[in-house]
């Protein structure tokens, strides 16, 4: 009876974990997630650190200005992509870094090392698919121009997510 008490706890532990990252499945560069979360100091210093933020000079000059907080350029959300009950950080640049139809987005993941960007990527949208790769959920990265449409298939190859399929179509 025990057993099937514990089995059942760890169960509903899962599907918890799992009903979470069902509450944000997609994310736009247009919207903030639906349940912002505030970013550790040691995510902000790591996306500090990330090729998009660097490229962008005007963006870090914004952030140098006194008064100006790091965290307002990023809006984030916590995300289940392997089901556990360890939250990844979903995480969207704001501000100086959107384009028209793009913007980066971050998958931040923590382990025991301390926390790692699993992705990192420009684009339009950004969805959370049903399948996984190597126990992680696959995600579709969409961008939009004025006559393409972009859609790209990102997979987790047990270390960051990486692009495995391109599609172009043309806008309808």
């Amino acid at each position: 009876m025990l057993a099937v008490v514990i089995i059942n706890l760890v169960a509903n532990q899962k599907s918890s974990a799992d009903a979470s990252y069902l509450d944000q499945t997609h994310l736009s560069a247009e919207e903030n997630p639906k349940q912002v979360v505030v970013l550790p100091e040691a995510v902000l210093n790591l996306l500090m650190t990330d090729e998009i933020v660097v490229r962008e000079k005007a963006c870090r000059k914004q952030m140098a200005i006194p008064g100006e907080t790091r965290s307002s350029f990023f809006v984030a959300t916590q995300v289940y992509l392997d089901g556990s009950r360890q939250p990844d950080f979903l995480t969207l640049g704001k501000g100086c870094f959107l384009g028209a139809h793009n913007a980066p987005f971050w998958m931040v993941r923590k382990t025991p090392e301390g926390f790692h960007i699993i992705l990192s990527w420009v684009s339009d949208d950004l969805e959370i698919l049903p399948t996984r790769t190597h126990g992680f959920h696959d995600l579709r990265l969409s961008s939009f121009t004025f006559n393409t449409i972009s859609s790209t298939i990102c997979k987790f190859d047990g270390q960051k997510y990486v692009s495995t399929k391109r599609d172009l179509e043309p806008w309808p």
